[in-house]
């Protein structure tokens, strides 16, 4: 069959966010995340649904114009040396207005990303493509040292806040995490342990 893909340089991977059972019924199935997300999210868990394979029923062919289910998937071509992930909070409803999808995701303070072993290192590649490929793939490692969240129920209005601590102990569990709003600057307070990360990243200011 008729293969097509695109390579395209990107700034940061924006993984849509699954919506609690009520806000995904208020949505319209165009804009609806993937709902096949097991129930417990994460960063790690939002990345391999963002790289699974997508089933397209009803695809016309650029090439021959026969309409037919085709196959679409994304992989990372070239993994960034920083690697900036953005979680998509805010869907369309039915009534085309915009909610926040208030759906608690665990952040990963180590995230493996998968990409081709072909690729060099450098900026961001995602490559898109219809063909079903077995090629040999290695992973990238990144340490999580920094975090914005977002206080607000619309994309309209809100306050940012950014959570972090020095890139270079980042991976270590002595490092010591800030909290950043506006002007003011002050220690988070307790450790900074997966759970007390995931608190501060959930709840009254998602991101």
């Amino acid at each position: 069959g008729f293969t097509q893909e695109k390579t395209e340089d990107v700034a940061d991977l924006c993984l849509p966010v699954v919506a609690a059972p009520g806000v995904k019924e208020a949505m319209s199935t165009s804009d609806a995340p993937d709902t096949n997300m097991e129930e417990g999210q994460s960063v790690s868990s939002l990345l391999r649904s963002y790289l699974a394979e997508e089933a397209l029923p009803d695809y016309r062919c650029d090439s021959c114009k026969s309409v037919d289910t085709s196959l679409r998937r994304a992989r990372i071509t070239r993994p960034p040396e920083y690697l900036m992930v953005t979680l998509n909070r805010f869907a369309y409803t039915a009534e085309g207005g915009q909610q926040k999808v208030e759906a608690h995701v665990s952040v990963n303070k180590t995230l493996d990303v998968p990409f081709s072993v072909a690729s060099g290192s450098g900026s961001c590649d995602v490559s898109m493509s219809s063909e079903r490929s077995d090629e040999e793939t290695s992973s990238a490692s990144y340490s999580l040292y920094a975090i914005v969240t977002h206080a607000g129920s619309t994309p309209h209005s809100g306050h940012y806040i950014c959570l972090g601590c020095s890139s270079s102990e980042a991976a270590l569990p002595s490092a010591a995490w800030r909290r950043f709003d506006d002007a003011t600057v002050s220690a988070l307070p307790g450790d900074a342990s997966q759970d007390r990360l995931d608190s501060h990243a959930n709840g009254g200011a998602t991101a």
